[in-house]
């Protein structure tokens, strides 16, 4: 009995080894040289603080802009990873107006030692996804469901692609699964309420619709049924999200209202000159319905192969790494259209049947129904706020589908169970 306990850990190291052993053989993304770039601002935090915080007439106006724009937990865990390995940043952002040799010759593409190190740093958080997940699935659905999360999260071909890289994906993809453990939990303590949402929008913005279901949850989950506690509990939740946010983003620590201003023009203009960028280059891309959006986010979710580019301007220059890395089967795994459908197919039959489990039975009724909303609200949000044709922005959904395909399949499994006995 003992050993079947340790199997789903020993599984997690195993799995995570597999994982981390692959790091050199994705294909590079100049977002990665940016996000090594700005690391530097962990020597800064220490050295310089001040010239971390927001002015309307900045030393560097490119780095301030990035600290606006990106959320900065990546940036933070990739500059820690450098200081324990000796590592220096890059001193030259990429530009995407230069040529990839252009772009090398001034120091903007990281040397091997540089990159995996930086790729390193933030790729670890996968045994603590894969953690997170199997202990959400033991919750929800038992021993089974556990594993199944673990197995799926594991082979998820987009997951092997974009979290291991240096960029967002990674510790968007550990939060989001941090927080679909916390709910099933039903986690009374605001602390470890916040802390995941807190950290999943400082991996990703875009995680933002996340931070009311936790406070929805506070409400809920809480141990008093007095208005006035309840109220308390959401009340420091949110306080402790807003402080988590404040302490990792210095850039907001002077004058928070007016970076708050800024930021959210800024990432406006980005947004803006995108869209007019890519479509003027390729309209095609552009999801501009909400059709062609839900069809879109759907076909990148689980048909279309990993993109290891957002946009064309240096597929030529990966194209060689791009193959090496497919020659694996697993990096394709369960993509394409019959698969690809298959699976979306177990996760909308998952996410049925736990809102028909949520509306007849008061067993796991409040996580079911607060998994649900997030699953609703991450999707919305997709579908809403982003556009632009990136598939690593659905890296946001990936936790949910995989908890509703393993809830479908932890079903199927009972089910066939049954019938075998009977």
């Amino acid at each position: 009995m003992k050993i079947k306990r340790f199997f789903p850990y020993a599984a997690i190291l195993v799995l995570t080894f597999l994982y981390l052993l692959g790091l050199s053989k994705v294909p590079f993304h100049p977002d990665e040289s940016t996000q090594i770039f700005m690391s530097a601002d962990v020597e800064t935090v220490f050295s310089r603080p001040a010239e971390l915080l927001y002015t309307p007439s900045p030393a560097e106006a490119q780095r301030q802009n990035y600290r606006l724009l990106d959320a900065p937990l990546s940036r933070w865990l990739i500059g820690l990873g450098r200081l324990i390995a000796g590592e220096s940043a890059l001193t030259t952002d990429w530009d995407w107006s230069k040529t990839w040799e252009q772009n090398q010759a001034a120091g903007a593409l990281p040397d091997q030692n540089l990159l995996i190190t930086a790729r390193f740093s933030v790729a670890w958080l996968f045994a603590l996804t894969l953690l997170f997940g199997y202990r959400a699935g033991m919750l929800i659905g038992g021993s089974t469901m556990g594993g199944v999360m673990i197995g799926l999260l594991s082979i998820n071909a987009l997951v092997l692609m974009h979290t291991r890289r240096a960029m967002a994906e990674s510790a968007l993809l550990f939060s989001i699964t941090w927080f679909i453990f916390a709910i099933a939990k039903k986690e009374t303590n605001p602390l470890l309420l916040a802390l995941p949402a807190a950290f999943a929008v400082n991996a990703k913005q875009t995680a933002a619709a996340l931070v009311l279901i936790v406070l929805f949850a506070a409400w809920l989950y809480s141990n008093s049924i007095s208005w006035p506690k309840r109220a308390r509990n959401v009340a420091v939740s949110a306080t402790l999200i807003i402080l988590i946010t404040y302490m990792l983003n210095p850039v907001a620590w002077k004058n928070p209202a007016d970076a708050m201003a800024a930021a959210i023009k800024a990432r406006s203009d980005l947004a803006a000159r995108q869209v007019e960028v890519i479509g003027a280059a390729s309209p095609e891309l552009l999801l501009k319905s909400p059709a062609q959006r839900l069809a879109g986010w759907l076909v990148y979710l689980y048909i279309f192969d990993p993109a290891t580019a957002d946009v064309k301007n240096y597929v030529d220059a990966t194209r060689e790494a791009e193959a090496i890395y497919f020659t694996n089967p697993i990096h394709r795994f369960l993509r394409g259209s019959l698969p690809g459908i298959l699976m979306l197919v177990l996760s909308l039959f998952g996410f049925g049947l736990a809102t028909y489990t949520a509306a007849i039975s008061s067993r796991n009724r409040k996580p079911l129904c607060l998994l649900l909303l997030s699953t609703l609200a991450a999707f919305l949000t997709l579908m809403i706020f982003i556009p632009l044709p990136f598939q690593r922005y659905s890296i946001l959904l990936v936790p949910f589908s995989t908890l509703w395909s393993a809830y479908s399949l932890n079903w199927l499994s009972q089910r066939w169970i049954k019938n075998r006995e009977a």
